[in-house]
C-alpha cells in the first residue's frame, strides 16, 4: 500500500513504496508484486483536473498552517516526494506531532468497506484512526487521484491520543478537501523552481536500453514512468529480478559510505546485501540543488540484482556517469 505506514490498505495505487522501515522514506525502492501499469500507459500524463499538473503541484498549498500555528510552532517542508508535505507540530503539550500530505495517482478502492466510504463533492472519503495514528484519504475516482492525509506522534513513547490526532487530521483534511473542490486556486498552486529544477525534468530519456544492458539480465524494454514523471524504471521492480530505477526526489542530502566524483558531481554510493524479501542492492545519488537550509533536490539511481553489492555500485556508478551530465546545470 502507498502510504505513511498506515493501519489499513485503502487504496490500490500506482507509487514506488519502501520495503524496509516505516512507511515511504526513500524512493527508488520495490514495487509491490503486481503492481498495475500507470494509467495511460508508460508515459502517463500528470495532468488532472483536481490539481492541475500533480508533476509540479505543491501539496504544502493544502495545509491551513495559520489554523495549526494555534497549536505550537510548526516546520513545513516537502516530505519524501514532490507530492508530499511534512508538517511537525511543536507544542509542548501533547509533544510533537508529525502530519503529512500527499497526492497522488489511484487506480481503485481497496480495505475499506464499501460503506465506510462517504460521498464528499466529487470525492469519496474514509478515515479511521488508533491511538497512535490517525488517518484520512479522500479519491476521486474519475479522476484517478487521491488525497491522504496522516498524522502520529514523532516520539514513540508520547501519547496524545486518538481525539487529538483525528482532531488534526480532520483539520487539515477538511482544509485540504476545501481547497480541492471549492475553488480554482489548488490549480494555481504550483510548486516555484529554478529553471535547473529536476522538478520539470523527465528522467526516462536519461538512460538508453544499451546503456541499461551494463546491468546482466535486466529486461531493458520494460520501462514505466509514475505519473508525476520524477521517477522511470527497467526490468521488474520486484526488487528480486534485475532493476535499475532513476528517481528525483527531496531529501535532506545524500547519504552513502562510500563517495566519489561522478560525471563531474560529488556521487555517494551505499548498498544493501540481499535479504528473503529482496535481491542485493545499490543506491548512487548525487545532490543536485538545495531547497531550503536541509533539503536539497536529489537525484537517485537504484541497482537491484542477485549479485556481489560492490558490483552492483560500479554498475550504478557507471549508469550515473552517463545521466548525471545530461542534468540541468547547478
Amino acid at each position: 500500500m502507498r502510504g505513511f505506514g498506515g493501519v489499513w490498505g485503502l487504496v490500490a495505487v500506482v507509487a514506488v513504496l519502501v520495503v524496509a522501515g516505516c512507511g515511504r522514506t526513500t524512493p527508488g525502492t520495490p514495487l509491490p508484486e503486481g503492481s498495475p501499469e500507470p494509467p495511460g500507459g508508460q508515459r502517463a500524463e500528470a495532468e488532472h483536473s483536481v490539481v492541475g499538473n500533480l508533476r509540479t503541484f505543491d501539496p504544502c498549498a493544502l495545509v491551513p498552517q495559520e489554523k495549526l500555528a494555534e497549536h505550537g510552532s510548526l516546520d513545513v517542508r516537502l516530505g519524501t516526494q514532490f507530492t508530499q508535505c511534512w508538517v511537525t507540530l511543536n507544542a509542548a503539550d501533547p509533544g510533537s506531532i508529525r502530519v503529512m500530505v500527499d497526492v497522488y495517482p489511484v487506480v481503485t478502492l481497496e480495505g475499506a468497506p464499501i460503506q465506510e466510504w462517504q460521498q464528499r463533492g466529487k470525492a469519496r472519503v474514509v478515515q479511521k484512526g488508533t491511538p497512535q495514528r490517525c488517518e484520512a484519504v479522500a479519491v476521486w475516482e474519475a479522476d484517478k487521484l487521491a488525497l491522504q492525509v496522516h498524522t502520529e506522534p514523532v516520539s514513540r513513547t508520547a501519547t496524545p491520543g486518538q481525539d487529538t490526532l483525528c482532531q488534526l487530521t480532520e483539520t487539515v483534511f477538511d482544509h485540504a478537501l476545501t481547497t480541492l473542490q471549492g475553488t480554482e486556486s489548488a490549480r494555481l498552486a504550483q510548486l516555484r523552481f529554478p529553471d535547473n529544477s529536476l522538478i520539470p525534468v523527465d528522467p526516462c530519456p536519461l538512460l538508453s536500453e544499451s546503456d541499461l544492458q551494463a546491468l546482466p539480465g535486466i529486461d531493458t524494454t520494460k520501462k514505466r514512468s509514475l505519473p508525476t514523471r520524477h521517477q522511470c524504471l527497467w526490468g521488474s521492480g520486484n526488487g528480486k529480478d534485475p532493476s535499475v530505477f532513476l528517481t528525483f526526489f527531496p531529501g535532506p542530502g545524500a547519504g552513502g559510505d562510500q563517495e566519489a566524483t561522478v560525471g563531474g558531481r560529488l556521487t555517494r554510493m551505499e548498498s544493501f546485501p540481499a535479504n528473503e524479501k529482496l535481491a542485493a542492492s545499490c543506491w548512487v545519488t548525487t545532490e543536485h540543488r538545495r531547497i531550503t537550509d536541509d533539503t536539497w533536490e536529489l537525484a537517485r539511481i537504484s541497482v537491484y540484482s542477485n549479485d556481489k553489492p560492490e558490483r552492483l555500485c560500479e554498475i550504478g556508478t557507471q549508469l550515473a556517469g552517463v545521466a548525471w551530465p545530461k542534468l540541468p546545470p547547478r
